[in-house]
């Protein structure tokens, strides 16, 4: 039995029990593992690679990076980036920007079509020294403070 793909011919025997190939993969490239001080751009953008089951590239897929924990986003408040891949099969994601609270970021790269997305890992650091935005329940040490009672009046 023949059949057709978006990825081109493909042929699967159905007699066999073996199916289509599967769909892209995709994967981390660069920019993972990265720490950046809060209410700062990270220093490299986001790559991630898009290949099909054989390895080679997929020029032309739309990826869709999205911050999916974590203190970040993509400038002005948007934690979804979309980008196309190139001839190399690489997408780049616009600049992610860390948050104002220390902590971990996750975000995923996919194209909606594989089976898992690739995950890039970032934190973001305080400054050291550096002061706490106001109302904030963290101390410059990063320790949690213990909430403000009034004062004891005589």
């Amino acid at each position: 039995m023949t059949a057709a793909s978006g990825y081109g011919r493909l042929v699967a025997d159905t007699a066999q029990g073996s199916g289509p190939p599967p769909g892209p993969r995709i994967s981390v490239r660069s920019g993972n593992l990265q720490g950046c001080r809060a209410d700062r751009p990270f220093n490299a953008q986001l790559v991630a690679e898009v290949t099909d089951a054989s390895g080679d590239p997929l020029p032309g897929m739309y990826v869709t990076f999205r911050v999916t924990s974590g203190p970040a986003s993509f400038g002005r408040g948007s934690r979804v980036s979309t980008a196309r891949t190139d001839a190399a099969g690489h997408a780049v994601s616009a600049v992610v920007v860390a948050g104002l609270e220390p902590g971990g970021v996750q975000v995923t790269a996919s194209t909606g079509h594989e089976l898992r997305p690739a995950t890039f890992t970032l934190r973001v650091i305080r400054e050291p020294g550096g002061r706490p935005r106001p109302g904030s329940p963290v101390g410059p040490t990063g320790v949690r403070r213990p909430p403000a009672y009034p004062p004891i009046r005589r």
